[in-house]
């Protein structure tokens, strides 16, 4: 199967929007970026989206029936440009077909119906005349001859498709190099479909990338209305948002009223009447700060009552009875004789002398006592050596604090101290006013008590301070508290909260309590829903835009597409192909350029191109535009030379860009192929005609020669032959011949103004037309204006030129150059403008003599330069 055929049968299967856009590409060439959006519109079928249009073998260049297909006639051309209704032209249906035609005489209004008609690889729209009022829609008629020879009519329309036949009919132009570059970064030239999949894919990935950027802008956060989530259907509702969320029920549920909001309002007053827990918990909390105040009774009582009173009178006493006993055992500190120290055994000494034990210790620590009295010991504080009476006063100093009586009196002094410390620490003011407001309403008679029990605290710790003080304890005592203790009714005050709480709980209708709860929780989901709902119903949409966005990247996956262009590139560039291309290089004169196969992966599949050897850089780095053009046209004619068919094929001013070697180069290709089939050129370029026309002239074909020029102010007329100036000596005296009989048989004995004006014209053509006949016929061609080479072989048949007939040639020159107005002559020496009958007998006369020079020419090649040619291409292959 050919690869347009399978490209087509493949895209059958294809959803349309992919079809439509191949067929796109196969129209321009490429994927541009509003077919993007069209097709993006397609994919998603949105509103206003173009219909898509399938690929169908119409749209495919090239994509005939596989019947030789050759072109005889464009006629009856209807709204094309400016042309004049009914323009068309005939074409030689064998050999070789020249349409010459200036910038901006309708040769390309020709070439583009052809190659919209043909299905040319890139043609735009024909357009009609923009000047008409009312622009019609171009069309065409064009007569083929089909395989069997038979003439076939095929009628075409802009807009419309074309018939198979007509597309067998192959155009190149200089755009054609492009469709075989497989895209830009790489040196591939691929068989024409290759390209356009390539384009394809690529196209596919930049729209997929796009959408893949949308995708990834938006972001799903739920988290503003988070908080709505919960075991409620609103709750249930956010928590199942997604893609698939029906947003009417969502709008449904978020339904708020003034009604709703009385409601609330309602339920928080009917539980504060059914919901006894806020209850409970207030008389548990009551429990606990009542316990907290018995316990600090407690404290307050333990140092109040008659028998801490009574203890720390005790306390005093055992402090006085071990002064007495200590001032007894002092007598040992004393001895007569020995002076001490005024305050010797007071409370400061005695703190002295344990300072100076403990630094004993660290300065003697094998010492058996301290401070150390043994030899060599030295005074701890003024660090002297200790005399005898030394160490006997510290020895009598060490047995006094250690004797019995300080050691009673120390500790009675501390039991005291710590006890009148704590009486006077005690804390009176055990309760809070919020506390003593919640006993009061609890229960009055023991509130009032407080402050009873807390006066006689007071009292109390007023009275001890001051006994305390002067160690009178005999004035009497303030009453104690009134029993029972303020704590134990503190108390039990607080087990019976805690007995209430209990109660409370029990008695609570937790059911009706919870189908309250419920009712209200549900209502204020609803009124935050209500004021999230917009957030929610753009987390939907968007989470609904990333869904369809997603699906649209995966119908854009290239994966499949990838591995089937790999499978066609690997069928279709074989060995054949790439011999035939260099066959085609090799005729163009591109020795330089080698292309070879090569194998490389894309897309992770490994594929064949045809590719320059030893590069991989992009072919518009290393190769100049006409070596592009040259590489376009030696892939256009392989696959051509490789068909079946002998098809037209149309070059449509394909020397563009060309330098004078490949344009000679191809100048003998296109003749060459013209020997096998029809080959139709357009072409404004005067110097590729003459290449046309002296290598069809060396190969003795006789090219048919045509002139697009205007007429009647509109482009498109068409003349037989080539213009003026491009026409051989024979067919310009021909012409001027023909006008000047004309002119004798229509003109006055006595010319007037515009037949004397008439007449200078057919000399000035003459004489033009004398010096081409100069260089063509007598010079034979040896020099030519556009050659790059002088034909120095031709030389020999300037021989035999007579004397006379360079007369002949130069007097009528001479005449010509007198006749026509080419300089400001006076009025009296004008020389007289010849009758038109005169000018007819000068043409008869001079055309024997350049006859005659054509025929020593002719046989100059034959007895001559033929013989002399053979022998030297005998001798160069020996």
């Amino acid at each position: 199967m050919e690869l347009l055929e399978e490209l087509l049968e493949m895209s059958a299967g294809w959803p349309a929007w992919q079809s439509d856009a191949l067929r796109r590409i196969f129209a321009v060439g490429e994927i541009r970026e509003r077919d993007l959006v069209d097709i993006r519109a397609m994919l998603e079928e949105t509103e206003g989206a173009p219909s898509p249009v399938p690929l169908d073998a119409c749209h495919i260049p090239t994509m005939g029936n596989g019947q030789t297909t050759v072109l005889l006639e464009l006629r009856d051309l209807q709204h094309v440009n400016r042309f004049a209704p009914g323009s068309g032209m005939q074409f030689n249906p064998d050999g070789l077909n020249i349409v010459f035609g200036t910038n901006g005489a309708g040769k390309s209004g020709y070439s583009r119906v052809l190659k919209r008609a043909c299905r040319a690889r890139r043609s735009a729209p024909v357009l009609s005349d923009a000047y008409a009022d009312t622009p019609g829609t171009p069309s065409a008629t064009i007569v083929v001859l089909d395989e069997q020879g038979n003439p076939r009519l095929y009628d075409w329309q802009e807009g419309l498709g074309a018939d198979a036949h007509l597309a067998m009919v192959a155009v190149y132009d200089s755009h054609c190099s492009e469709d075989y570059i497989s895209e830009e970064g790489t040196c591939d030239y691929q068989p024409y479909g290759l390209p356009q999949l390539g384009e394809l894919t690529q196209g596919m990935m930049r729209l997929q990338a796009t959408i893949r950027h949308e995708r990834e802008a938006i972001r799903l956060d739920a988290s503003p209305f988070a908080g709505l989530k919960g075991t409620h259907p609103v709750g249930q509702a956010i928590q199942a948002l997604s893609a698939d969320t029906d947003l009417d029920q969502i709008r449904q549920l978020s339904v708020f009223s003034q009604e709703h909001e009385d409601r609330i309002v309602e339920i928080d007053q009917l539980l504060a009447n059914l919901d006894l827990e806020p209850l409970a918990r207030a008389k548990d909390g009551l429990a606990t700060r009542l316990d907290q105040a018995a316990s600090k009774c407690r404290s307050i009582e333990g140092v109040s009552s008659d028998r801490a009173v009574d203890r720390l009178h005790e306390l005093h006493a055992a402090v006085l009875a071990a002064m007495e006993a200590d001032r007894v055992a002092q007598a040992l500190l004393h001895v007569e004789g020995d002076e001490e120290l005024t305050g010797t055994g007071s409370d400061t000494w005695k703190t002295l002398f344990t300072a100076a034990e403990a630094f004993s210790a660290q300065v003697y620590p094998h010492a058996e006592h301290h401070p150390s009295t043994d030899d060599g010991a030295h005074c701890v504080l003024c660090q002297q050596p200790l005399a005898e009476s030394a160490r006997e006063r510290l020895n009598r100093f060490r047995t006094y604090i250690a004797s019995e009586a300080a050691t009673a009196l120390n500790t009675a002094d501390t039991a005291l101290s710590n006890a009148a410390q704590k009486v006077a620490q005690g804390i009176t003011e055990v309760i809070d006013e919020a506390t003593l407001g919640d006993l009061q309403e609890l229960d009055a008679t023991i509130a009032d008590l407080i402050e009873v029990h807390r006066n006689a605290w007071s009292a109390r710790q007023k009275w001890t301070a001051q006994a305390y003080a002067t160690g009178n304890w005999s004035c009497p005592r303030p009453i104690p508290a009134p029993q029972p203790a303020l704590s134990a009714a503190l108390a039990e005050k607080a087990t019976a909260c805690l007995a209430k709480a209990v109660e409370l709980r029990a008695a609570k209708d937790q059911t009706r309590i919870q189908a309250l709860t419920d009712e209200k929780t549900n209502l204020t989901a609803k009124r935050g829903l209500a004021a999230a709902l917009p957030l929610v119903e753009q987390y939907v949409q968007d989470a609904r835009k990333v869904r369809h966005l997603r699906s649209l990247e995966d119908q854009l996956q290239t994966k499949t597409l990838s591995v089937r262009i790999t499978r066609m590139s690997q069928q279709h560039i074989t060995e054949e192909l790439l011999q035939a291309m260099r066959q085609e290089l090799l005729w163009l004169g591109a020795r330089t350029l080698k292309p070879a196969l090569k194998s490389r992966t894309q897309y992770g599949e490994n594929m064949i191109s045809l590719t320059l050897e030893n590069t991989s850089s992009p072919p518009g780095t290393i190769l100049s535009e006409g070596e592009q053009r040259a590489m376009g046209l030696a892939m256009f004619l392989a696959e051509v030379q490789l068909r079946a068919d002998k098809s037209t094929l149309v070059f449509d001013d394909p020397s563009t860009s060309l330098d004078h070697r490949f344009r000679k180069r191809m100048a003998r290709r296109l003749v060459d192929l013209a020997k096998e089939r029809q080959v139709v050129v357009f072409t404004h370029d005067a110097v590729f005609l003459t290449e046309l026309r002296m290598a069809a002239n060396g190969q003795e074909l006789v090219p048919t020669l045509k002139t697009v020029e205007w007429a009647d102010q509109r482009p498109g007329a068409i003349i037989e032959g080539l213009a003026w100036e491009n026409e051989k000596f024979f067919s310009q005296l021909d012409r001027i011949q023909k006008e000047a009989i004309d002119l004798a048989r229509n003109c006055n004995d006595q010319l007037n103004d515009a037949e004397s004006r008439k007449v200078r014209s057919l000399y000035a053509m003459l004489r033009g037309a004398l010096e081409r006949g100069i260089r063509e016929i007598v010079l034979y061609d040896t020099v030519h204006p556009f050659a790059d080479q002088v034909k120095i072989e031709n030389v020999g048949a300037v021989i035999g030129f007579s004397l006379d007939d360079w007369k002949s040639i130069v007097e009528l020159h001479d005449e010509c150059s007198g006749v026509i107005a080419a300089h400001d002559t006076p009025s009296d020496s004008q020389q007289e403008i010849p009758h038109p009958s005169e000018l007819v007998e000068k043409l008869k006369a001079i055309r024997p003599v350049f006859e005659g020079c054509k025929k020593r020419n002719s046989d100059f090649d034959t007895t001559t330069l033929k013989p002399h040619r053979e022998k030297r291409n005998a001798l160069r292959k020996a």
